[in-house]
């Protein structure tokens, strides 16, 4: 019988103007996480961050900045965070829970092909992101050699669950808080 607790990761991202996919245009992405040890009470959050992205010109730099790039680097970041901040996380499940369902069916249904096909597609096309792809690939190994138990869920988006809003909302006021970098 498994008796871990759980630590959940919410997590969002956010852009403006619908982004900047050709790097030709400025534009701002943020992303949101929450740290919870429930998954449906608001008073088990333990942490919050945000961040800012801007690019080309400005902040941290991105090249490219679209809603996939940020809904993945939240959940990117969201687990080098944990891995910073936290010792002993054999003894938690760690459980991110997304709204983006390119992240999450991403990660649970194609991420193995794509590695074991050198990142290209079924198309035969190399993948959107495939470096945000290989930075979360080494971080989820360092979670699977260290025996932490790891597991990615959808959340549904602006549905009223208060932790995901709240990480949608951290998303959202780093691109409001720093749309002077655009």
């Amino acid at each position: 019988m498994n008796n871990k607790k759980c630590i959940y990761l919410y997590t969002d991202g956010a852009i403006t103007n619908g982004g900047n996919k050709d790097g030709s245009g400025r534009a701002v992405g943020g992303i949101g996480i929450v740290l919870s040890t429930d998954a449906n009470d608001y008073d088990s959050i333990f942490d919050r961050i945000s961040y800012a992205y801007a690019g080309p010109t400005h902040g941290k730099m991105e090249k490219t900045i679209t809603n996939n790039r940020m809904e993945l680097k939240a959940v990117c970041k969201s687990l080098e965070y944990l891995i910073d901040n936290f010792e002993d996380l054999q003894e938690w499940i760690v459980v991110v829970r997304s709204d983006s369902q390119y992240v999450i069916k991403s990660i649970n249904e194609y991420l193995p092909n794509w590695e074991k096909n050198n990142w290209k597609n079924s198309s035969r096309q190399t993948v959107k992101n495939r470096d945000l792809w290989e930075r979360f690939t080494i971080i989820r190994d360092k979670f699977k050699n260290n025996k932490i138990d790891l597991n990615f869920k959808h959340e549904k988006g602006h549905a009223g669950h208060p932790i995901q809003e709240l990480s949608d909302t951290l998303a959202t006021q780093a691109v409001k808080s720093n749309m002077h970098l655009k």
